[in-house]
């Protein structure tokens, strides 16, 4: 209760909100005269809701290099082309409906805290590469009629872009999404939409990425049970589809591990390691055409004439059905990898 009431007595005395005309000057002087009031004043918030920057006396403010020190509120304000390229956002960044008229850039800009531009109207480009955002950032509900630029931005977590309304060309090039952990229950739906928008951006990469992060984002949540087990499955063994090292791995081995095993269950003593890849090999590659020589050969060395035991036929049949499992998933790493 203690600390309660000493969080209460600190919002009593915050200070006010700095805004208004007061706030306008000092913008109006660049960004040196403005980042020293903001290292003079930590946390402190700034008001800038439904201020018009298109109007004469604002047209000309630029917040391109400037640090907002604490939680800063652009909702409803108006901009015609405006920069906050290398702009740092060290609280959270509203932006709620607020419309920008001509291109917008944040190019390189930081955001420390949660970023809102949800239900924001971007009517040019809207240029956030090379951004990063370190908290969330929604622009659920937003319009954009001009490109869409997030060129190398880094997001910490999954970006809402649900009900978004696109016009026109985006470019996802580089972008990185980290994958956090423990998700949410709506983190599926979020990475489903930047999929969408990648797979209309013709951007395979991301969007294979952005498929498996769905995938583990709805452990849990949309997928429970015994259905977990194929999705752990296909992360473990194929990456989600888009690694070709691990599958190639987990078939090496299992050709080698039941080389070995072969050998082990051998009733020839004359017979040799090479005899049970050999026989390894014809279980993994049947369709091959020098595979029934070679399951011959092998046989004969290994076991002689005498008929196999099932033991070694249900070995056989083991490490065929995993040779088909690893087989199909580096062929779809290939077509991943490889589609036009």
């Amino acid at each position: 209760m203690v600390e309660n009431k000493e969080q209460d007595g600190d919002e009593e005395h915050a200070p006010e909100p700095f805004g208004g005309e007061e706030a306008l000057e000092l913008a109006r002087q660049g960004k040196d005269a403005w980042n020293t009031w903001a290292e003079e004043n930590p946390g402190r918030k700034v008001n800038f809701i439904e201020v018009n920057f298109t109007a004469e006396e604002n047209k000309d403010i630029s917040f391109q290099g400037f640090t907002f020190p604490g939680e800063v509120f652009f909702s409803r304000a108006k901009f015609q082309s405006i920069f906050f390229s290398g702009a740092v956002f060290k609280g959270e960044a509203n932006f709620i409906e607020t419309t920008f008229r001509q291109g917008v850039w944040f190019t390189e800009a930081a955001f420390k805290g949660m970023a809102y531009f949800t239900t924001a109207s971007f009517d040019d480009v809207a240029g956030f590469s090379r951004a990063t955002f370190e908290g969330n950032a929604l622009f659920t509900g937003s319009m954009f009629s001009g490109v869409l630029d997030l060129h190398g931005s880094h997001f910490r977590t999954v970006p809402d872009f649900r009900g978004t309304d696109f016009k026109k060309h985006l470019t996802l090039n580089r972008m990185e999404v980290d994958f956090r952990l423990p998700t949410t229950d709506i983190d599926a739906d979020m990475y489903r939409r930047i999929k969408e928008l990648a797979v209309a951006a013709r951007d395979h990469d991301r969007a294979q990425m952005f498929f498996a992060y769905e995938l583990m984002a709805k452990r849990g949540h949309e997928t429970r049970g015994l259905a977990l087990v194929p999705n752990y499955l296909y992360g473990w063994f194929g990456g989600f589809g888009r690694s070709l090292r691990r599958p190639s791995a987990w078939l090496i081995g299992v050709w080698f591990g039941f080389g070995v095993l072969y050998r082990g269950l051998a009733s020839k003593d004359s017979s040799h390691l090479l005899d049970g890849l050999l026989f390894s090999s014809a279980q993994l590659f049947p369709f091959l055409g020098a595979s029934k020589g070679a399951l011959g050969d092998a046989k004969a060395a290994l076991f002689g004439n005498a008929a196999l035991e099932a033991g070694v036929n249900a070995l056989g049949m083991l490490e065929g059905g995993l040779g088909i499992l690893f087989l199909f998933l580096i062929g779809l790493a290939l077509r991943n990898r490889f589609r036009i």
